[in-house]
């Protein structure tokens, strides 16, 4: 088949909030089983409608994929509708934070056939086969569909991914990340213009009210050992000098952070690393913050959200919150610059 990953074109910013790194996490899945695979960056262009129009055109695409935050969706609405306009013909399927937790929203409109629920590998190979083959939505776990009746259907909860190393490293190779380094970004401006998000690790076991559930609420790590392998592939391979860390709770399990941290401070690779979230504040020692600065870290944020004790029970952080002054002297002393996340107005 020919299966086409879209990120749509945001409509609140002009801003590129890094690569679209969860199609890049499902595009090797469909490589594996031989099918074609592009994915479509539609927030690089000035143009999105016109190039959209143009690939679609290329050639008879079997599968759409769209991923979608939030703050995305209305971007993500619109390239939905057009691709449906030019073929309605294309089966599409959405995946990300926003789908998953508006399902029905998204199923609502006609442009939408399938929603991936949670993590993407596992349940976008089923709907592959499904897809090729023909056969029932119904028997593929983690999947939301439209009957013929209109109504919804929800299959069966699928697990998480325990060995998270099993996942196969993203599809860089189907990136221009040349584009990415002179774009804009919404992101703390970086050390070195070629800089890249990535994964270390999935899920959380906090159970903050306000926060997404994609990847469930426990921790699965990667080795330190494949993070490095990751990390010297783009370095290498890709020229990228800074890396932005994007797990949920990097730092869960201490020992873990630090030995990615000696790893890469014993490779004697000249990068930088900043931690835009997923920092959790009681998982910090001296001796981390020392190592994290060491491993090339120059930025960290630090989700401290209230400095208010019933709000904090409220909210189910339940922060400690009188380790934030060690915290923050620690990483002024070892030169990290930190950020911290505040929400205003929380209900009550």
């Amino acid at each position: 088949m020919n299966v086409l990953l879209i990120r749509g074109k945001p409509t609140f910013m002009d801003f590129i909030v890094g690569i679209p790194i969860g199609l890049a996490y499902i595009a090797p899945i469909a490589e594996k089983k031989g099918h074609h695979v592009e994915i479509l960056d539609l927030a690089l262009e000035s143009s999105p409608e016109e190039v959209l129009r143009a690939k679609v055109m290329e050639r008879k695409w079997d599968l759409a994929g769209i991923s979608s935050m939030t703050a995305e969706w209305e971007g993500a609405e619109i390239t939905a509708n057009l691709l449906k306009s030019i073929d309605p013909s294309i089966t599409t399927i959405f995946g990300g934070q926003h789908p998953t937790i508006s399902t029905d929203q998204v199923l609502s409109n006609e442009f939408a056939d399938l929603v991936c629920l949670g993590e993407g590998e596992d349940t976008f190979g089923e709907v592959l086969d499904t897809v090729s083959s023909g056969g029932d939505f119904a028997s593929v776990s983690g999947l939301a569909f439209k009957k013929p009746d209109g109504s919804i259907c929800r299959t069966a909860p699928r697990p998480p991914i325990h060995d998270v190393d099993s996942i196969p490293l993203p599809a860089y190779e189907l990136l221009d990340l040349d584009r990415y380094a002179v774009a804009e970004s919404a992101r703390h401006t970086p050390k070195y213009k070629r800089a890249i998000q990535i994964f270390t690790s999935r899920g959380c076991p906090w159970r903050c009210t306000y926060c997404h559930d994609l990847f469930g609420k426990k921790f699965h790590p990667r080795s330190p050992e494949n993070v490095l392998s990751e990390i010297e592939l783009l370095y290498n391979d890709f020229a990228i000098r800074e890396f932005m860390i994007e797990d949920d709770i990097f730092n869960f399990d201490m020992n873990r952070a630090k030995k990615i941290c000696d790893l890469i401070i014993e490779s004697d690779m000249e990068l930088a690393l900043q931690f835009g979230n997923g920092v959790r504040l009681e998982r910090l020692d001296e001796e981390l913050i020392q190592k994290l600065a060491a491993a090339g870290t120059h930025h960290m944020c630090i989700a401290i959200e209230s400095a208010s004790p019933r709000i904090q029970r409220l909210m189910r952080k339940n922060l400690k919150l009188n380790q934030v002054n060690d915290v923050v002297r620690w990483s002024r002393k070892y030169g990290i610059e930190t950020l911290g996340f505040f929400m205003i107005g929380f209900p009550t």
